[in-house]
């Protein structure tokens, strides 16, 4: 047997911790203009794979990270988001909520009526599902 060999067998290699399985839901959101709340969740969701993606490479780093993040940003008569910021935090974690709101920037809504822009005040839950 050579230097490192144990009974004949090849070395065993050790599984690497997994991170816990991430949740992320959506709140009821308050909207101020021509938008239903069932417009602006459909927007949302189609981003909802990069905004798990935020917290999925938090949760790798903090496996207990969990809470709320309120967002609120302005959907400008184009259907672009004009504005978004961090209304709260519970997660306390700045790259999470860094992250998210880079993540809103880039959403695209359907266009207001009658060129107005709209207000959108949005809770995000984020959890670990246990295994």
């Amino acid at each position: 047997m050579g230097i490192g060999d144990v009974g004949g067998t090849s070395p065993r290699v050790l599984d690497a911790p997994r991170a816990p399985r991430s949740r992320v839901t959506l709140g009821d959101a308050e909207i101020t203009g021509s938008l239903t709340q069932e417009q602006v969740h459909s927007s949302v969701r189609r981003y909802l794979n990069q905004i798990r993606h935020c917290f999925d490479r938090e949760l790798l780093r903090d496996p207990g990270l969990a809470g709320q993040i309120i967002a609120t940003w302005t959907i400008a008569p184009d259907g672009m988001v004009s504005e978004a910021s961090i209304a709260t935090n519970t997660t306390a974690n700045q790259d999470l909520a860094g992250c998210l709101r880079r993540t809103i920037s880039r959403m695209v809504f359907e266009e207001p009526s009658e060129g107005t822009v709209v207000l959108v005040r949005f809770p995000f839950n984020f959890g670990a599902v246990s295994e």
